[in-house]
């Protein structure tokens, strides 16, 4: 007798194989179809409402706490560097009448005014920013212009600038 098995014994186990590795396979690709639908739905759930996530998540960080708090002080403190450049105008004015020679005092004079002009751009650009506009304090302007002498970033006329 020989170790062989009988050769109907190798068609049946061949068949059987071959329709266990079709169904296994046919398995295995249906739930890899079903992973890759999902992934792409979810991927186009999210680009569908990207728009509104978005806008929800802007509105989430205006009005967070830090933003507020942020957005006030910095308010405050770039307005009173404000008033304070255009002071610092007036007295580098004086400096520079006192000697219309030298270069230095006509360099810092100018200096000053374009560093204030900064300031008042920058804090102009603030108030129209859309995570800050709203917590300005309200004794602080809402755009600063060159109708008030204590921040135009000129000269103050007719006012002598303490020494």
């Amino acid at each position: 007798m020989s170790n062989r098995v009988p050769k109907d014994d190798w068609d049946d186990l061949d068949n059987e194989t071959r329709l266990g590795f079709w169904y296994g396979l046919k398995w295995v690709v249906a739930i890899i179809l079903a992973v890759l639908v999902i992934v792409a739905g979810l991927w186009a759930l999210g680009v569908f409402s990207s728009d509104i996530k978005g806008r929800g998540d802007a509105v989430r960080e205006k009005y967070s706490a830090g933003n507020r708090i942020a957005a006030q002080e910095g308010f405050q403190a770039d307005y009173n560097e404000i008033l304070a450049a255009d002071r610092r105008i007036d007295a580098l004015w004086d400096a520079w009448r006192g000697n219309p020679a030298d270069r230095i005092e006509r360099i810092n004079y100018t200096g000053a005014v374009n560093y204030c002009i900064g300031l008042v751009g920058a804090y102009n650009a603030r108030a129209e920013k859309f995570t800050q506009q709203e917590f300005r304090d309200a004794e602080l302007p809402r755009h600063i212009g060159t109708d008030k002498p204590e921040s135009d970033c000129k000269r103050t006329q007719n006012q002598e600038t303490p020494k």
